[in-house]
């Protein structure tokens, strides 16, 4: 499927009228067939808010913090409709999936708030990944990088983790 980059959700698209240039109808002609696409093709208003309400939260969040453009929030979602890899944070995955918050986390990996920042936003060294694989039960290379498909198993390591620590 992925997503839908013909005339019907061109940002030009008023009405059926054509109000775009590089399209496949001239300005002003009316568009008889919707389906048709255009080199010139851009996500109009209806359908962007259509695609943000069915995005997955992994990758509504990194466009809300401005991680990624709007370009590549419709390759993402692209990727989600086609069940294609993304790659999404770690630690946004621990704080969903094990609901605790970054001063939890590091109360529970011990360590301070400042190693949770840099691993978050630089990536985990191989010294804090061991140890927090360890304290997590996280298969280690999950440090490193995972994708949305990993998501189960990091939910089965948090049962796993919930039946250590009762």
């Amino acid at each position: 499927m992925g997503v839908d980059c013909s005339c019907k959700t061109y940002e030009f698209n008023f009405r059926g009228i054509c109000a775009g240039y590089d399209c496949v109808y001239k300005y002003g002609e009316n568009i008889t067939d919707e389906l048709l696409t255009g080199d010139g093709w851009n996500i109009g208003l209806e359908y962007f808010i259509e695609i943000q309400k069915l995005s997955p939260w992994y990758i509504q969040e990194k466009f809300d913090r401005c991680k990624i453009s709007l370009h590549e929030f419709l390759n993402e979602m692209d990727k989600y409709y086609n069940d294609e890899p993304i790659a999404i944070s770690l630690y946004e995955v621990i704080e969903r999936v094990y609901g605790l918050n970054v001063v939890e986390l590091s109360k529970i990996l011990d360590v301070p708030v400042g190693v949770m920042g840099y691993a978050r936003n630089r990536g985990t060294i191989a010294k804090r990944a061991k140890q927090f694989s360890d304290k997590l039960y996280i298969p280690v290379e999950y440090f490193e990088e995972i994708t949305q498909l990993d998501i189960q198993e990091i939910e089965m390591c948090k049962l796993k983790y919930n039946n250590l620590h009762k």
